[in-house]
């Protein structure tokens, strides 16, 4: 705020305008949304710790049906009911914890947008009027509203979430490891080419990203204009020219996400390809493995179920 005090000010540049950095896309947006809520840590790790609780009893139904697998191998039919009653009481932790969680965040969320929205007003209540001849209105509603109401994805959504599906799969892999390394790594390999591929991705990514972001913004502001301009138009029947400057940043916006689908599109799909090809380089091996003797019908179960587990909990850290 003081920055604007001294000059003009575009509040999509200030919104949106990130650090083409290393830190731009990752640690330094975690470190922002962390500082926002130091108030609120406490919760917040409650909803990180339900989250995991939650991502681990989404690998807890794969366990569980090695173990009916091998319980009836054993011939113990009590035992088999056992783990396949498990499997229900997992999906059920499962959901109550994710539920849970996901309140806790979105509670934080609402908490974290009221400060930040009463700071800025406060910070309004100081600043001389020459400010508020120099940002409109509609720029101050935007990041008042608009751009506030953003935080709810960062807060709710990416330190709780993300943390947990990355837990989940640590959790997972480790477990594979222990049972056997050679599968484990068959099931990783697909995962770990998919990741280089989108990392490849978002470090092109980051200029288009601010570009859309400011193309947004300018949409948004042109548009506003043409509102408030509407009388003039009437009067002087003007309106291709009113209609020019917003025209054009339409188009700007619209050759913006023809370049990112472009740019993306290819990578993405080769990402969730690789992300969900777990199978194809552990299936044939376990099967061979089990028909060589090397492991048990129950770990065979266990992979193919936990390979197709991780494909999803990878997917989930993209919203797919």
């Amino acid at each position: 705020m003081e920055k604007s005090l001294e000059q003009p000010v575009d509040i999509g540049d200030a919104v949106f305008q990130a650090d083409s950095g290393k830190d731009s896309m990752g640690a330094g947006v975690l470190a922002v949304i962390w500082g926002m809520i130091a108030k609120h840590r406490v919760r917040m790790w409650v909803a990180i710790v339900l989250g995991c609780i939650a991502s681990v009893m989404h690998v807890a139904p794969a366990v569980c049906a090695g173990m009916v697998v091998h319980a009836l191998g054993q011939g113990d039919r009590s035992a088999a009911m056992a783990w396949a009653l498990g499997m229900v009481i997992s999906a059920i932790v499962m959901i109550v914890s994710f539920a849970l969680s996901t309140r806790t965040s979105h509670l934080i969320a609402a908490d974290v947008q009221a400060e930040q929205r009463q700071a800025i007003a406060d910070k309004l209540k100081t600043v001389p009027l020459g400010f508020f001849t120099r940002v409109s209105a509609v720029d101050l509603r935007k990041m008042l509203i608009d751009d506030i109401e953003k935080l709810e994805d960062g807060v709710a959504h990416l330190i709780p979430e993300i943390t947990a599906a990355y837990f989940g799969p640590v959790v997972m892999l480790l477990g594979m490891l222990w049972l056997d390394w050679r599968l484990a790594l068959a099931a990783l390999a697909p995962t770990v080419v998919g990741f280089v591929v989108m990392s490849v991705m978002v470090k092109r990514s980051v200029d288009i990203t601010n570009r859309f972001f400011k193309a947004q913004a300018d949409i948004a502001s042109t548009l506003a204009e043409v509102v408030r301009a509407i009388p003039v138009v009437k009067t002087y029947n003007n309106s291709d020219a009113a209609l020019s400057r917003a025209n054009q940043a339409i188009r700007v916006f619209r050759d913006i996400v023809q370049e990112w689908i472009t740019r993306s599109a290819v990578p993405s799909n080769w990402f969730f390809l690789m992300a969900s090809s777990n199978l194809v380089l552990m299936s044939p091996l376990s099967l061979y493995l089990w028909s060589d003797g090397q492991i048990s019908l129950a770990v065979l179960v266990f992979f193919h179920l936990a390979a197709m587990s991780l494909a999803l909990l990878v997917s989930s850290l993209f919203g797919v």
